[in-house]
């Protein structure tokens, strides 16, 4: 899964915070309906507006997959620290009771 892009520092998903703006949903917007062009207006300046357009296309997917690979790797890490976090406390709360049943065990029945 690739979460970084090329002559950026690797991603660390333990030092990313997820910023608000990283999984609020992005308005809807509305597309403008294609025009159909007719072949004989295809010029070499509608070609190159096409080439820079298609590019600028994949470099904003390519972006957005790069953002969601980076919030799903955030994502297992906080997972993985959620479950390694419930286990240590399961173990305090076991180690708590033992302690607890240690010291009543101790205590001089006051009968």
């Amino acid at each position: 899964m690739l979460c970084t892009a090329p002559g950026e520092p690797e991603f660390d998903p333990r030092r990313h915070t997820v910023e608000e703006g990283d999984v609020m949903p992005r308005p809807a917007i509305r597309r403008i309906k294609r025009k159909c062009i007719p072949e004989n207006d295809k010029d070499e300046e509608y070609w190159k507006r096409r080439r820079k357009n298609n590019e600028q296309a994949k470099r904003s997917r390519d972006t957005r997959r790069l953002q969601e690979n980076r919030i799903k790797m955030h994502v297992i890490h906080l997972k993985s620290e959620l479950k390694s976090a419930k286990e240590q406390l399961k173990n305090a709360l076991l180690e708590n009771a033992r302690l607890r049943s240690v010291v009543n065990s101790q205590k001089p029945d006051d009968g």
